[in-house]
């Protein structure tokens, strides 16, 4: 599959080499002492009292050469596959779109419930934690959660903690649901740019990696805020951040596997505000994530990729800018996104009108990735000879189409294809399409069927969780 490509080998090597001098003379910042001992003792120079740690250009290519030989290039470039239909998992927006009350609002725990109802009905899979509850203290918020899902969907999908002092608690709740106390313990950690892994994180990432398990790893790096303007410059900060937490990663314990998912931005001069699917953002993700892929064999995810829209309000802009993007990153990576899970803004609001219409769009991108049906049934010659030239009859008559129209031909239940009316109602167009994925949304809750999980096991999670309202009121 042909992929487009931004560097030259000579294009990587000067990144190289300003990535080795900006980890040697900058250094980065770590905010954990157990990295910060662990980068000490592989060799790099250490500043404890500063949280700082500089790289040895030697110490870098060990690791990266190490990961090389690790990562062979693949033989073939994936093959590009339908993606699935978008649905509640970890969005963890900060506010919901209420499409009756015309209100935006920050998340609540009433409004987690009714997602979570949304998502058991839509999803095949599990259903995640879709949005935060301002409403609960932050560091309980992914405790209560994880009850609310256990409590209220058929198959719990995972939480968010942000905090290590989550994880154990998280630990207990898995035991007790799944007895596995790994169950809900994911989630994985975001530098902050430029070139600093800030004590929540580091803490984070220090605790997982050191008891033997995976910690992703992420980036929101914002070209001419927090990494340079030019390209080549963002680029080489946000690969020297990411490389550089490798280093302390492997430093710590050289078996733990390595991976970063990529969601940069850029600053709009104008407003000040970042955007995530810019021109600038998105060669930024796609050349941090060549540049990674050629040094050190390891492939980068894009972060948010579907999701990060610019887009305020529900309707088919929000919806056509996702599929823009989600195309823009099937050329670059040979990977097809989905078109959505129903967020606003960047990622700070959550709309379950935006979700079904991007459902519809993602339903249309399905298709097209269907193979083609070759048979004596789907030839249609008894059809093609009846209808002849079309003189006497149309294809709209024959028994033929009657039998496949409903497989044969997709369907949308929101977008409309009716003809012109008059200017007015077609002016009002995708307020009438986020309407009628509202009704869509009422009658889906309305199918909703609580699940009747252990009463045994949701009353042990709710004793972890007072637990912890007891040992966390102390905790900054």
């Amino acid at each position: 599959m042909l992929q487009q490509t931004l560097l030259t080998d000579s294009d990587c090597e000067q990144i190289r080499d300003a990535v080795l001098r900006t980890l040697e003379r900058v250094g980065m910042m770590i905010q954990n002492a157990q990295l910060r001992e662990a980068l000490e003792r592989a060799g790099a120079r250490v500043d404890h009292a500063a949280e700082r740690a500089w790289f040895p250009p030697a110490l870098v290519t060990g690791v990266l050469e190490a990961l090389r030989a690790a990562h062979p290039a693949p033989a073939e470039a994936p093959r590009r596959v339908a993606p699935g239909l978008p649905t509640l998992g970890v969005q963890v927006a900060q506010f919901y779109l209420d499409w009756a009350k015309r209100e935006r609002r920050p998340g609540n725990r009433q409004d987690f419930l009714t997602m979570i109802r949304l998502g058991d009905v839509i999803a095949a899979g599990d259903v995640g934690h879709a949005l935060l509850m301002t409403d609960v203290p932050p560091l309980l918020e992914p405790l209560e959660a994880v009850a609310l899902l256990c409590e209220h969907a058929r198959r719990p999908g995972y939480t968010y903690p942000h905090h290590v002092e989550q994880f154990e608690y998280l630990a207990e709740i898995g035991e007790i649901w799944e007895g596995r106390r790994d169950r809900f313990l994911i989630g994985g950690v975001f530098l902050t740019s430029p070139l600093r892994l800030c004590r929540r994180a580091a803490d984070f990432l220090a605790w997982r990696v050191s008891r033997g398990m995976e910690c992703g790893l992420g980036t929101m790096a914002c070209v001419g805020a927090s990494v340079p303007v030019t390209l080549a410059g963002a680029i080489t900060v946000t690969a020297a951040e990411v490389i550089g937490t490798w280093v302390a990663m492997k430093a710590l314990r050289p078996e733990t596997p390595v991976g970063v998912g990529l969601a940069c931005g850029s600053v709009d001069m104008r407003s000040g505000n970042a955007s995530y699917c810019s021109p600038e953002a998105m060669l930024l993700n796609f050349g941090t994530r060549e540049f990674l892929q050629r040094v050190s064999g390891v492939t980068a995810g894009i972060s948010g990729a579907d999701d990060y829209c610019d887009a305020k309000f529900p309707g088919l802009a929000a919806a056509m800018e996702k599929a823009l993007k989600a195309m823009t990153i099937a050329a670059y990576t040979g990977i097809q996104p989905g078109v959505g899970e129903g967020m606003l803004e960047s990622g700070k609001t959550l709309s379950p009108e935006q979700l079904l219409i991007e459902r519809e769009v993602t339903e249309h991108v399905r298709r097209l990735a269907q193979p083609l049906s070759v048979s004596p049934e789907t030839l249609a010659l008894e059809a093609i000879e009846e209808v002849g030239f079309g003189a006497q009859t149309t294809y709209l008559n024959c028994e033929h189409t009657l039998r496949h129209f409903r497989e044969a031909l997709w369907h949308p239940r929101l977008l409309d294809r009716t003809v012109w009316h008059e200017f007015a109602a077609e002016a009002q167009g995708e307020t009438k399409l986020v309407e009628r994925a509202h009704q869509q949304f009422q009658e889906l809750l309305a199918a909703y069927q609580p699940p009747q999980p252990d009463p045994e096991k949701l009353k042990a999670i709710r004793a972890v969780i007072d637990q912890a309202k007891r040992n966390l009121q102390a905790v900054p």
